[in-house]
Formats: structure tokens, sequence, C-alpha cells
């Protein structure tokens, strides 16, 4: 996390020819979200860095705090970079502290810098940051590894400041191949005969079926039962089921409203 710079330290911009801008208005993110997409398709297009994932995120876990959505364009104004960023006050180590965090957080799996160039993006937004006496801590979480957004801690110990990595979060995943025959290959002899005898026990308790919702007509009606579904196991006892906190529920209902409408879901 960068502290402050000396009082008599002076920051040079970076010798680009670009311009760092700053949007703080909700509205004026929203407009946004055409040039941000186009950007994220050419550089990381992944769900996590679109537009509607991250409006969906801000207007239901951060609807009252800061926005510090920091923005790089070129000499003719074309979007270059994007880094969402939150003001909020927090705690560190038991101090007080004015933080700048990421626009991510336990439901948000990873975040990352958007950049074509992510040294350039990394050392202007920096720049831009240090010149600004608002904030005591810049804190990104969940950045994979080898993200653009390493560029800032970069930027961030090249110009003096304190600064450091922790590790946070792990999200397993598997890769689908294409064909449903060529998945089964991937698995070994155990597996799959563990599979089949939980199926059989499955269907003991009666007949198995899959269903594809596909009609957004009848989506708020299958997301509830999903969601009791959750609420009916040991998180609902544990109090810690998506129904159970309404930032939680209003973030996953919403997404999956957006994702409909967009023909992703």
């Amino acid at each position: 996390p960068p502290a402050s710079p000396r009082r008599n330290e002076v920051i040079p911009a970076p010798a680009v020819e670009s311009r760092v801008e700053e949007i703080r208005d909700r509205c004026a993110f929203v407009s946004l979200e055409r040039e941000w997409n186009a950007l994220a398709a050419e550089t990381d297009d992944q769900v996590f860095y679109r537009h509607e994932f991250l409006r969906v995120w801000i207007d239901n876990f951060a609807p009252t705090d800061q926005l510090r959505v920091l923005v790089l364009r070129d000499q003719v104004g074309r979007l270059e970079a994007a880094l969402p960023l939150v003001a909020r006050r927090g705690r560190m180590y038991g101090v007080p502290i004015r933080e700048l965090s990421s626009a991510s957080n336990a439901h948000s799996c990873r975040f990352d810098l958007l950049a074509r160039d992510a040294a350039t993006a990394g050392a202007a937004f920096f720049a831009h940051l240090a010149r600004d006496r608002s904030w005591d801590v810049l804190k990104l979480t969940d950045v994979p590894e080898g993200g653009k957004a390493y560029a800032l801690l970069g930027a961030a110990r090249a110009r003096g400041y304190p600064a450091g990595t922790w590790e946070s979060l792990r999200s397993p995943h598997v890769p689908l191949p294409a064909t449903h025959a060529e998945l089964l290959g991937r698995l070994d002899g155990k597996f799959k005969a563990n599979l089949r005898r939980r199926r059989r026990k499955l269907e003991e308790k009666g007949r198995i079926s899959l269903e594809r919702i596909e009609v957004s007509g009848e989506l708020a009606h299958h997301l509830e039962e999903g969601l009791e579904l959750e609420r009916s196991g040991w998180k609902g006892r544990g109090g810690t089921a998506i129904a159970q906190d309404e930032a939680t529920r209003g973030f996953y209902s919403e997404l999956a409203r957006t994702a409909t409408d967009l023909g992703a879901l």
C-alpha cells in the first residue's frame, strides 16, 4: 500500500502523449460502456472486467461510495486504459485510513487494469494519484498473477513508495473442451465411477432432469428457486446465503437479468 510522498517531492508527469481523466459521477461512468467494452474486447475480454459487471457491482456494493474511475486517452481521445476505484474510510492495523480500493470484493472473483500498454497506463495513473493528497492507501484486490495492475505496483516502487503484495484469492476452474466426450476423456476411471455411483443414489430418490432456462420472463421464478435452494443448506444456517444480504442478493439478481438481456446467461 503506497503512502503519501515526502512533502517537498516533485512528481513529474509521464512523458507520453496522453491524458488522465478522473470520473467521479455515476452518469459519466455509465456513458463509458460502449468504449469501455470495446477496450476490454481488444485487451482482456473477461466478464469480470466488462462495464456491465462493474456497473452492477458498484450499484449494489458501493452505492454511496465516491467513485474514482481513472481513464487514459491518447492525443485523439481514444480510450487507452481504465481503472475503476472507489474511495472509502477504513482501518489498517487499527489505524484509520483513507483508502482508494479496486471496485471489487469477494464476489468479484478477479480485478485488473484494462490497458493496451500496461506500463504506460500504470505510470500515468500512479503519477495522477501521487499528486492527490486525499488518500493514504491504494488497495487492489484479487489481481491475477501477471495482471496488468502490477504496473501500478512497479510505478509505486519506482517512486520509493512502500508497496507490497499478499495472496488473496485462488479461484479453481475447469477449461471446458468442445464436446462432452472429450471432457469425459480427461477424467480418470475412479472419478467417473464415483460420478456414476452418486447419480444412481440420486435416481433412487426420483427422476433426474436437466432444464435450461432461456426465456427471460421465466428468470425471476427460477432465480428465486436457486436462491432458496442455497439458503436451505449450511449457508442459510450460517447466515451467509445470497438471499440473506440485500447487497449480495441485488448483485447476483441484477447480474443475471443483465446477462439475460445480453443473451449471455
